[in-house]
């Protein structure tokens, strides 16, 4: 009798405890144990879906340039190798990547006009992100030294029509820094005016104003009796006041080559003191980058660069980087030979609003 009743019992609290017939406080905990799962499972997929859209999100962002890419670069003394004649390719690009405001103004521009048909803007993208690369993977070593040859062979393939420029030659290092300007306003901005892009404005061809990513200022020496940039300056301001964009760094182009009376091409080693800042508009320009030839014909030669850096003045010679051990930058003199000094030879520089 005893063993019928605890069977039964048995049996009783089975078919209670483990059936869906158990009470309602019991289905709430299923419910919510279900609920639970359900909703671990869509914070599961939320999750993954958040990982995908991170990674995505990544990226983006390692294709792109921020604040502290930028900061790498323009701190950075890397060099870059001369492949056929690209030290007109290097200097340039030095001064460049060395102008915060550019870089700024170029990941702004990249960021909203991205697109796979920019082939200059976006082999520059990859150029600027290889070098934060190798300045992460190095240190930020001196001897650090990265090949551009992408990148050049992306301006040429840009400017295919050009009849002067000749990929594997010797070329204009400031003929070159304009084709780069004109090839991103082209590709980035899109103005209407397209094959217009550089209004000149003459002063008795003494020089140009251009205005795109720079204020560019040309000016002729042959028949100038300045020996400063300073001068020059004080001397056009006030039509320089009205054609200068105050949110813009300024570029100032030497003409050191030019025709004699003669009609002949010749370089013109007239010595130019290049001042530390100079002030338009109550603005101060400071000297940042400069680009050097060295020559006697600009058509041959070397290009090289000298560029403050942490106000310290770095020489780069293509692959070298070597600190110039000058109180002022106007007394270097590259390679110990005073014929090649900064006063005689300096081609084009960029004075930047910020020091």
């Amino acid at each position: 009798m005893i063993k019928k009743i605890l069977v039964f019992l048995i049996i009783f609290y089975k078919n209670n405890a483990f059936t869906n017939k158990s009470c309602g406080c019991c289905n709430n905990k299923k419910d919510r144990k279900n609920k639970n799962i359900i909703d671990d499972k869509i914070i599961i997929n939320e999750g993954n879906n958040n990982k995908k859209i991170n990674k995505n999100n990544n990226k983006n962002e390692e294709n792109n340039l921020n604040e502290l890419i930028i900061k790498n670069i323009i701190n950075s003394t890397v060099g870059f190798t001369n492949i056929t004649n690209t030290c007109y390719v290097n200097s340039t690009i030095q001064l460049l990547i060395h102008d915060n405001l550019f870089l700024n103004n170029f990941s702004i521009l990249f960021f909203s006009n991205n697109n796979k048909e920019n082939i200059l803007s976006n082999n520059l993208n990859k150029l600027l992100l290889n070098i934060n690369k190798k300045i992460n993977k190095y240190n930020n070593k001196k001897n650090i030294s990265i090949s551009i040859s992408k990148f050049k062979f992306s301006v040429a393939k840009k400017n295919k029509k050009i009849k002067n420029f000749k990929i594997y030659r010797q070329n204009d290092a400031f003929s070159f820094l304009k084709l780069i300007l004109n090839n991103l306003e082209y590709e980035l901005i899109n103005n209407e005016n397209k094959n217009t892009i550089y209004n000149e404005q003459n002063n008795k061809n003494k020089f140009k104003i251009n205005k795109n990513f720079y204020n560019i200022v040309e000016i002729s020496l042959l028949n100038n009796n300045n020996d400063s940039i300073k001068s020059f300056i004080d001397e056009n301001i006030s039509i320089l006041k009205n054609n200068i964009n105050t949110d813009k760094n300024i570029i100032i182009r030497l003409k050191r080559g030019d025709k004699d009376n003669n009609n002949k091409l010749i370089k013109i080693f007239k010595k130019i003191y290049l001042d530390d800042f100079i002030i338009i508009n109550s603005k101060k320009y400071y000297l940042k980058s400069i680009v050097i030839h060295i020559g006697n014909k600009n058509s041959c030669g070397h290009y090289i660069n000298v560029t403050k850096i942490n106000n310290k003045w770095y020489c780069f010679n293509d692959t070298e980087c070597k600190y110039c051990y000058v109180r002022d930058i106007n007394d270097f003199n590259f390679e110990n030979n005073i014929n090649n000094n900064v006063k005689n030879n300096a081609y084009y520089m960029l004075y930047s609003l910020e020091h």
